[in-house]
């Protein structure tokens, strides 16, 4: 194991007068030898292995900051970068490294380090931050999940291509330990007349899905905890800036994504149903094969498509930004208070279950609380401090 280095390898923080002598330090390194053991337990590319590395990640910036000169924190925190493909990361441990001349040292740790990272070409003086890997202009951009973004006319935002899916929020869920399994709302009748809750999750949530389905079954505050986790991964990883960030439409910003540019109503509540006769797929009523994932399992089924629940994303043809699904398949959380300034949540576009025509309308507005779980509930989210208008 390489965790032994933490605390034999000798470092001062000569800007703060902490020692690798005192108890503090002590402690903290010792915290960080045990997440750095449980890195080492798992294979690579594992997703348990992820997780740890995440882990060591976080912790070990805050031990830097304390202990700037401490090399062997910086080493482990280079081999995750290559192991992960984190350029700016590994290329920041470099730099320290070579500052507190480890450059030519005789320890195999070290020389193991340099020679990777010479490898992916990342000890020069330039940080691989200020090349292509960092997002920096209004441009289309796909995150390390895949999550493909793209800007939309009227907003400063660039939008998700699809609501988050499964294999997203299991990805945030597995890094983190979030638990999101309590009190969902589902149904288990064939006509959807018996709602409750009977222990579904967004894992199960009473249907098959695959991780290319939309999540369901997750609250606003769960959505909100994955953009803020996605946001401080990327920025540790060195692919958004310190100003840019990811989190849930607005609920105007929605509106221009389905192509709505003129609505009267100061909030989300005086907007609802504002303007009639448009939807997602244009004006025709009802709507046509294949525009959408609309209900198709009650009584009064639309017949949109052969889907009795979910879709996996991409199933339609994409609106002219680019985007899927704005329509049916679950409804969107966004941002916004429903009345504007507190309570229930606004909710966008309909889902898989919806036959009625106002629920289908792109300005039809629906809500729920803060921390409402049902199946019939997901999110997308946009990334911002792109400078797009």
């Amino acid at each position: 194991m390489l965790c032994w280095i933490l605390l034999t390898l000798p470092g001062v923080a000569q800007t703060t007068g902490a020692s690798t002598s005192s108890p503090e330090f002590q402690r903290k390194a010792r915290a960080l030898q045990l997440i750095w053991g449980d890195v080492e337990k798992h294979p690579e590319g594992s997703a348990e292995r992820r997780k740890f590395q995440d882990e060591f990640l976080t912790e070990s910036e805050a031990f830097v900051k304390l202990y700037p000169d401490h090399g062997g924190t910086w080493a482990l925190r280079g081999l995750i970068a290559v192991e992960l493909k984190l350029p700016e990361v590994g290329w920041e441990a470099g730099q320290k490294l070579k500052g507190l001349g480890q450059e030519n040292s005789s320890k195999p740790l070290f020389q193991e380090l340099f020679a990777q990272l010479e490898r992916n070409k990342w000890p020069g003086d330039k940080s691989p931050g200020a090349g292509p890997t960092k997002l920096k202009s209004a441009k289309t951009y796909e995150n390390t999940l895949g999550m493909k973004f793209v800007p939309v006319a009227g907003t400063e935002v660039l939008f998700s291509v699809w609501e988050t899916r499964v294999g997203d929020f299991a990805a945030f869920v597995v890094a983190t330990g979030y638990d999101a399994t309590a009190g969902m709302l589902s149904y288990r009748s064939e006509f959807f007349t018996e709602w409750g809750k009977r222990g579904d999750t967004w894992k199960s949530p009473g249907f098959a899905q695959t991780p290319n389905h939309p999540v369901c079954g997750v609250s606003w505050e769960d959505a909100r905890k994955f953009a803020a986790w996605l946001t401080e991964k990327e920025r540790r990883e060195g692919r958004l800036t310190a100003q840019q960030s990811y989190r849930l439409p607005t609920d105007e910003e929605w509106s221009r994504a389905v192509g709505l540019t003129s609505e009267s109503g100061s909030t989300p509540e005086a907007r609802d149903l504002g303007v009639e006769g448009v939807y997602p797929w244009g004006v025709q009523w009802p709507p046509p094969r294949g525009a959408g994932n609309y209900d198709s399992d009650s009584p009064g089924k639309l017949d949109t498509d052969n889907f009795n629940r979910t879709s996996p994303a991409g199933s339609f043809a994409a609106n002219p930004f680019g985007l899927f699904d704005l329509g049916g398949n679950v409804w969107e959380w966004c941002e916004d208070y429903y009345n504007g300034s507190s309570g229930s949540r606004v909710v966008r576009g309909g889902s898989w279950y919806n036959p009625v025509r106002e629920d289908l309308l792109s300005s039809s507005r629906y809500y729920g609380a803060a921390d409402y779980r049902c199946s019939l509930y997901g999110f997308r989210l946009v990334l911002v401090g792109v400078g797009v208008r």
